[in-house]
């Protein structure tokens, strides 16, 4: 560039020499100016970039969390460790990295010789082809066949029982490494928590609700992980579901109850004891109010146990397997059912639902006599009153508030259809009989 402008300058003053002066001062002139325009903003953006390379910078696992209010501020800084200003960038790095040094995350092992198929089952080989892979059930195309192996080496790590040592060790040593590497939020961790108590009433009771001659609600306690189901006799506010609430006088203390001659008939606090997961779903008063049904589940895979308790004697049952068509039908195989149960007219029937492989609730059993074994003459017998096996439906069973009929919801995302049972009728239920509930909507 300056090449060209010197010479376009010496030609022109040998060709004219009266303008050499003038020449000279006006290219020297417009060489000045097209030189500081390219290179004042380079110069000014490369001392900045000088500056900004000697500023320290902590990382992002070293800068403050400030989420919580002025005045719930942490006692400690909820970070690993402080950059003090007066080391250097590098120093504050090695320290914090020496600070927060975790080990390895676990890996677990590759079983490179195990496949799946894809694909139609050879006959011969008596594969179950209901475990392996395959198109949409309303696919137009054929199965593969042969069938296509597909590499698994990480499908051991599937156990449905939950007993495999090596993947119970697996998870364990998985949990202690992200405890480990995440030891250093644990001032952050109870920070939020103690920040979701402060906004909370933790000793509360829920709106009495009318049943039969008493008012049922749950209460919550200070300190206490569950609810408390409780009830109270109406006495003299009168018996029937048309009785006016009385006047509520609470000091608010864990102590002090609700209403007069509180009793507290289900304690989720005492079913969670020395259990790693405790999840209730339904708890109803049977229809002489003697007996709570209600559904639990202990291991957190949302199948639930059936239990019924008498609220005289305080005998707890959990039902069992009746089927004795099943491969795993024994005594001790406890049912497994929905977190939808409801009571039938009297306190011998019982309505729940089991789910498919899918864990879709999907058919409705009516149990009659389920307290057999308690010394009735009576034997159980469990009745399939309807199923639905398209899997785009998601089923319940509740009941009426008149108490006269069982509903069995049926919903997909676009449709749903309702089926009902009076209770008059369901005594004379059985399998064999496919109208035993009829569709309404």
């Amino acid at each position: 560039f300056f090449f060209s402008l010197s010479s376009t300058m010496t030609l022109s003053m040998v060709r004219n020499p009266s303008l050499a002066l003038p020449t000279f001062w006006t290219l020297y002139r417009r060489i000045l100016t097209t030189t500081t325009q390219l290179l004042l903003p380079i110069a000014f953006a490369s001392t900045l970039a000088s500056h900004l390379a000697f500023i320290p910078k902590p990382p992002a696992t070293l800068r403050r969390l400030s989420t919580f209010p002025t005045n719930q501020r942490l006692k400690s800084p909820p970070f690993a460790a402080v950059v003090d200003p007066t080391k250097s960038f590098s120093s504050a790095m090695s320290s914090s990295t020496s600070a927060s040094s975790h080990p390895a995350p676990p890996k677990p092992r590759r079983d490179e010789d195990r496949v799946t198929y894809a694909g139609l089952p050879p006959p011969y080989l008596h594969w179950d082809a209901t475990k392996n892979p395959r198109q949409a059930v309303d696919s137009p195309h054929p199965l593969l066949n042969p069938p296509v192996p597909i590499p698994d080496p990480y499908g051991w790590l599937r156990d449905d029982s939950r007993t495999n040592p090596e993947i119970l060790d697996h998870l364990k040593r998985e949990n202690e490494y992200s405890q480990s590497i995440t030891s250093h939020l644990e001032s952050v961790r109870e920070g939020i928590y103690q920040e979701f108590l402060n906004s909370l009433q933790e000793t509360d009771y829920s709106t009495p609700r009318s049943r039969g001659r008493y008012w049922y609600y749950t209460r919550t306690f200070e300190g206490k992980s569950y609810s408390a189901y409780c009830r109270a006799p109406k006495g003299s506010y009168g018996g029937g579901d048309n009785a006016v609430l009385p006047k509520i006088e609470w000091d608010g203390s864990k102590e002090t109850p609700i209403l007069p001659e509180e009793e507290i008939y289900l304690d989720v606090n005492e079913l969670a004891k020395d259990k790693t997961y405790c999840s209730v779903g339904a708890v109803l008063p049977s229809p002489s109010h003697e007996y709570i049904a209600y559904t639990v589940d202990y291991s957190g895979d949302e199948k639930y146990e059936l239990h019924v308790r008498n609220l005289r004697s305080g005998v707890d049952v959990a039902l069992k397997v009746l089927d004795a068509n099943s491969e795993e039908c024994g005594e001790d195989l406890l049912l497994e059912v929905s977190d939808s149960i409801e009571w039938g007219r009297d306190d011998n029937t019982l309505y729940y639902m089991t789910m498919d492989e899918q864990q879709r609730p999907f058919r409705l059993y009516q149990r009659r006599y389920w307290n057999a074994s308690s010394g009735t003459n009576e034997s159980a017998v469990e009745t399939l009153l309807k199923e639905e096996l398209d899997e785009l439906y998601w089923c319940d069973v509740s009941k009426s508030l008149d108490e006269k009929h069982i509903f069995m919801d049926m919903a997909s995302k676009e449709t749903s259809e309702v089926w009902f049972l009076a209770t008059e009728e369901e005594e004379s239920v059985s399998s064999s009989n496919e109208e035993n509930m009829k569709c309404i909507a």
